[in-house]
C-alpha cells in the first residue's frame, strides 16, 4: 500500500513539471514570435450600420419637426414655410456633423431643387411606392458603396403635413399656396394625401 502511494505521489510530481514545461515552452514561442497574449485580443465590435442610420434619421427628423413645429406655433403656417426655407438645409448640414454622417432629405417631388433623389434614390421611391400600392409599408434599404455605408430611410406624410405638401384649396390654404410659390417657383411637393410616401432621409455612413 505504501509503495502504491509513492507511485502516485511521483506520477503526481511528473506530470506537473511536464505541464510546466508545456506552458514555458508556449510562453517562450509566443515571445519569440512576437504573439499577441490572446486573453488581451478583442474582437472589433459589429456594427449594425441599418440600426445606426435609423437612429441618425429618426433624431434628425425629431429636430426637424420640433423646429418646425415651434414655428408652426409661433406664427403660424406661412412662417413655417419661410423658416423651411432658410433654416432646414442649414440645420442638416449641422446634424450631419454632430452625428459625423452625410445626411440628406431627397424626393422625386422636391419643393427645393436642392433636395432632388439620384438615380439610385428614384429607383429605391420607386420600389417602395410598389409596395404601398399593394397594400404593404415602405421599408428601409441599406448598401455599401466604395465604402460607405447608405442607409434609405422612407418620410410618409402624416396630417399635418398635409397643411403644405397636401392638396389645393383642400388642405393647402391660398394664402400658404401664395407662400409656397413666391418661396419655391418650381415647387412639386404638392398634392400628397394622408401616408403616401413624400421621401426619404438618405443617411451615408463611412465603414469601419
Amino acid at each position: 500500500m505504501k509503495n502504491y502511494q509513492v507511485f502516485v505521489f511521483v506520477l503526481t510530481i511528473v506530470l506537473l513539471n511536464a505541464c510546466n514545461r508545456s506552458g514555458n515552452e508556449q510562453e517562450s514561442k509566443s515571445a519569440e514570435l512576437n504573439l499577441p497574449d490572446t486573453e488581451q485580443v478583442v474582437p472589433p465590435p459589429v456594427i449594425d450600420y441599418m440600426a445606426l442610420g435609423k437612429t441618425i434619421a429618426n433624431s434628425s427628423q425629431a429636430v426637424l419637426a420640433k423646429n418646425l413645429m415651434d414655428a408652426i406655433s409661433k406664427n403660424g403656417t406661412d412662417y413655417a414655410l419661410k423658416f423651411c426655407n432658410t433654416k432646414a438645409i442649414a440645420l442638416t448640414d449641422s446634424l450631419s456633423h454632430i452625428f459625423m454622417a452625410s445626411i440628406k432629405r431627397v424626393s422625386d417631388k422636391p419643393r427645393n431643387p436642392g433636395n432632388q433623389a439620384n438615380q439610385d434614390e428614384l429607383v429605391y421611391l420607386g420600389e417602395q411606392k410598389k409596395r404601398m400600392i399593394n397594400g404593404d409599408s415602405a421599408i428601409a434599404s441599406l448598401r455599401e458603396v466604395d465604402g460607405r455605408m447608405i442607409g434609405y430611410y422612407p418620410i410618409v406624410t402624416k396630417a399635418m403635413c398635409l397643411q403644405c405638401h397636401g392638396k389645393k384649396d383642400i388642405n393647402i390654404s391660398s394664402t400658404t399656396y401664395a407662400t409656397i410659390r413666391k418661396l419655391y417657383p418650381s415647387d412639386k411637393a404638392i398634392g400628397y394625401g394622408e401616408n403616401e410616401l413624400r421621401g426619404l432621409w438618405a443617411i451615408e455612413m463611412v465603414k469601419k
